[in-house]
């Protein structure tokens, strides 16, 4: 321990280990901060007929631009996507779907909101998978994942979010 007696030295002293601690709780809070992708829709089914709205989130809360993000949604069928955000455009490989969003630039400190919807549709069931991966011309960027705790009906929310949506395609019993 230092024990300064002049009064003066001991407020600049204290003044620099304050600007110390804080510099480095920043630079640690800085750094747990990287570029991320949500993938999510507001329930695990859809009924037929019904339209489904999925969304994208691309978030960058770093200091860094990231040019040419590249996010593609793969299905493993034939599904019927509309209402396309204008970076994305849809392709039918194998008779399966496929979307590509390409984002020029991802701005620092910047979030994007991409969006589509699905049609759900009788030859989807009993269900599809809707699965993304996001990259750059650096990197690839990480897609979160509900965390499995929270998943269930306790709370009121059907909402999954994740690399790989498995939907449910059922009939509705009601207009049946």
């Amino acid at each position: 321990m230092i024990v300064i007696k002049n009064k003066y030295f001991q407020y600049f002293y204290n003044l620099a280990l304050a600007c110390l601690a804080a510099c480095f709780s920043f630079s640690a809070h800085a750094q747990s901060f990287e570029v991320s992708a949500r993938h999510y829709t507001e329930k695990a089914f859809i009924l037929e007929g019904e339209n489904q709205t999925f969304y994208i989130e691309l978030s960058n809360p770093t200091s860094v631009e990231f040019k040419v993000v590249r996010a593609v949604v793969s299905f493993n069928k034939n599904v019927d996507v509309r209402g396309l955000d204008k970076h994305c455009s849809q392709w039918k490989p194998d008779n399966k779907t496929q979307l590509i969003c390409t984002i020029p630039l991802l701005k620092a400190e910047s979030f994007l909101l991409l969006s589509y919807y699905i049609v759900g549709e009788v030859n989807l069931r009993p269900g599809f998978v809707a699965s993304l991966s996001v990259t750059s011309l650096d990197d690839s960027i990480a897609v979160s994942a509900q965390d499995s705790s929270s998943v269930g009906l306790s709370d009121g929310s059907r909402f999954i979010e994740g690399s790989a949506l498995s939907i449910s395609v059922a009939r509705d019993i009601l207009r049946d």
